[in-house]
């Protein structure tokens, strides 16, 4: 499901390989995310760029990694097309999200902290 982008020191970014975030493959992402965590990376920025569609269960799968990161990492998601960012923005998980228009952004926002 994922392509592994690029690695910036102890940053790992990501960009999923699915047009869709959705009941159909949620819990797979889930499952890679938990994964790449337990392989001891804590520094992520997802690049959301090809991602179309997000639902409720794909919406899940992003707040129970950020719970999971919360305190020991850091997630940043990127390049958010408008109807993905209409829908963070409607379940206000823009408010709980670090969101950046780019990668760039994303990986300075993560050194920062």
């Amino acid at each position: 499901m994922f392509l592994e982008k690029q690695q910036f020191d102890e940053i790992l970014v990501l960009e999923p390989s699915i047009e869709s975030l959705d009941s159909r493959n949620a819990d797979e992402f889930h499952r890679k995310l938990t994964e790449i965590i337990d392989n001891g990376h804590a520094r992520l920025v997802l690049n959301m760029e090809p991602l179309k569609f997000v639902d409720s269960r794909g919406i899940g799968a992003v707040i129970v990694i950020l719970k999971r990161l919360e305190g020991q990492g850091h997630l940043v998601l990127c390049s958010l097309q408008e109807p993905v960012m209409a829908t963070f923005r409607l379940t206000r998980l823009d408010r709980v999200c670090d969101i950046t228009d780019t990668v760039a952004e994303a990986v300075r926002l993560i050194r920062q902290n």
